[in-house]
């Protein structure tokens, strides 16, 4: 791509914000407040005072959930890394958007037409 182009400059200075993301994972963090199960305990009485939180982290292996528990000094670089992915989803949606763009700029340069389909040779589909 040309620079002097202003989509392909948007282009290159997305691809240097996608190097400089870092660490990405999948997933969420889920706070979980529990009730121990004493019935002696407060927290069978008053909801409000149930245990936790205890922190989980939830993603998908290809079709099967995973939680894993965290301790909670790792939530706030766990809950760093999901933003990452999340920044490196909406750079990847603009770079997509913006390749859709130039490559319709280069086929109006070309002066195709966009909307009908070019046959070329016989179809030989259904015999």
């Amino acid at each position: 791509m040309a620079s002097d182009n202003p989509i392909t400059v948007e282009y290159e200075a997305l691809e240097k914000r996608l190097l400089s993301v870092g660490i990405a994972i999948p997933g969420t963090i889920h706070a979980l407040y529990a009730l121990c199960g004493s019935q002696n305990c407060e927290c069978v009485k008053d909801k409000s005072k149930r245990h936790g939180p205890y922190y989980r982290w939830h993603y998908r292996e290809g079709s099967r959930q995973v939680t894993i528990g965290l301790d909670e000094k790792d939530v706030i670089m766990f809950k760093t890394w999901i933003r990452n992915r999340e920044e490196l989803e909406r750079i990847m949606e603009r770079m997509l958007d913006i390749g859709a763009a130039y490559a319709k700029e280069r086929l109006a340069s070309k002066n195709q037409p966009r909307n009908k389909l070019i046959k070329s040779g016989f179809s030989t589909r259904g015999k």
